[in-house]
């Protein structure tokens, strides 16, 4: 499946590095605002965005939305610290023990973004995660290492392991 390049340029938001060389366009070479869209396969309209936005706030950057704090401070550590404190437990667990602790509905997305907003990344979390993971094989090994390997032990095992 051949990848169409016209498709990806002109479904996606252009780089700032894309509405730099623009504003170069436009700015230093003087070239219009139609010629430009033509070369950056944008509007003509998109470009004076690019152009009025840069001289209003000196800067190419898209607007960065308005946070809304829909919880306090305090639920909004708590679940943080719950994060921290079982970094086993999916979203969804964290979505239903905030609704048991809080008696409030909080969204999956709104829990990420706490997490991302104290800075508690997917990778952090994974290495929080293998962390416990590594400590419960240790704790398993030791408490394996613990038994007594007779014949007994290990028919009795195997019992077990059946029923189940």
């Amino acid at each position: 499946m051949p990848i169409d390049i016209e498709q990806i340029v002109l479904h996606t938001q252009a780089s700032e590095n894309t509405k730099i060389h623009a504003l170069y366009n436009y700015y230093f070479h003087r070239m219009s605002k139609a010629a430009i869209a033509r070369i950056y396969l944008k509007t003509p309209t998109t470009i004076g965005n690019w152009i009025d936005r840069f001289e209003e706030t000196g800067g190419v950057s898209r607007k960065v939305g308005k946070v809304n704090h829909k919880f306090n401070e305090a639920e909004r550590s708590w679940i943080i610290t719950y994060c921290q404190d079982k970094p086993l437990s999916f979203l969804d667990e964290a979505q239903a023990a905030f609704k048991a602790k809080w008696n409030k509905s909080i969204s999956i997305s709104y829990i990420w973004a706490v997490l991302t907003a104290c800075g508690l990344r997917w990778k952090v979390l994974e290495r929080q995660a293998i962390h416990v993971k590594e400590t419960d094989v240790m704790r398993f090994t030791h408490e394996l290492n613990s038994l007594d390997w007779t014949r007994y032990n290990l028919c009795f095992l195997d019992e077990v392991s059946f029923d189940n």
